[in-house]
């Protein structure tokens, strides 16, 4: 199993890739503050996703739930977290 670690000031942000099966990409906001996170320091989470579940009054209303999200820009309001599943690149 892979896992690698995205930690600044203002996100926390991890993956977990089995040997098998699908990934998961969790990002959290930190601040008081809007980021946006990519996941493009992490090995293996491809450009898309799908958001498993996300904080309560999520901030970014285009993160909905069993839909699609661009991991390379991922828009987190303050204190929001987000969980999205994907097929690992190989």
């Amino acid at each position: 199993m892979q896992t690698a670690a995205l930690n600044s000031d203002r996100v926390l942000g991890f993956s977990r890739i089995p040997e098998e099966g699908l990934g998961f990409l969790v990002l959290i906001n930190l601040s008081n503050d809007d980021v946006t996170a990519s996941s493009t320091v992490f090995r293996g989470v491809p450009n898309t996703g799908i958001v498993k579940i996300r904080s309560v009054n999520f901030k970014n209303r285009g993160a909905i739930v069993g839909g699609s999200i661009d991991t390379r820009s991922v828009i987190l309001g303050p204190r929001d977290s987000l969980v999205v599943e994907f097929t690992p690149v190989r």
